[in-house]
């Protein structure tokens, strides 16, 4: 054997070494990676799932309180219009309508900050959230209200609620 056959026989032993360690080598990167890309993913889905339920959460307490102020305030413009607004029971009712639109405020400020989380900017729902919150403020301050009007606005809600929710969970 020649100098050259040696080194030819060398070359082909390291190469025959280097490729299937290499292959090992580029195979565990690539799994490496991909399990990692996989974990920040599901951490991301888990994130995003877990303050979309909180929004739910929330949506939920805004809405009983929402149908809880409907009903109180339409009682009071009754007794409004039978002139029985400062009774006794009437006064007790103002009391738990100013009570349930500060609540309605509050989770009204908590639905906007979640939605603005989710979605990163202001939106379709965080202005209607306002608009709703607007028509509530003004019936307690009027005792008039436009119930079916509120009644549209808190529909709209629930459909991009929804239709908002759908887009976080099927991404």
């Amino acid at each position: 054997m020649d100098r050259t056959e040696k080194k030819f026989k060398i070359f082909e032993i390291i190469i025959r070494v280097l490729i299937p360690l290499s292959i090992v080598y580029l195979s565990y990167t690539i799994t490496k990676r991909t399990e990692t890309l996989k974990s920040e993913m599901l951490k991301k889905d888990q994130w995003e799932t877990k303050w979309s339920e909180h929004y739910f959460d929330s949506y939920k307490l805004y809405l009983n309180d929402m149908t809880y102020f409907l009903s109180e305030i339409s009682i009071l413009i009754m007794k409004s219009q039978e002139g029985s607004q400062n009774s006794e029971e009437g006064l007790e009712l103002q009391k738990e309508i100013n009570t349930t639109l500060l609540n309605i405020y509050k989770e009204s400020l908590i639905l906007k900050l979640q939605s603005i989380s989710l979605f990163g900017e202001e939106n379709e729902i965080t202005t209607l959230i306002d608009s709703i919150y607007q028509s509530v403020s003004l019936a307690a301050k009027t005792k008039s209200i436009n119930i079916e009007q509120i009644f549209r606005n808190l529909i709209t809600l629930d459909t991009l609620s929804r239709k908002s929710y759908n887009k976080i969970i099927n991404k």
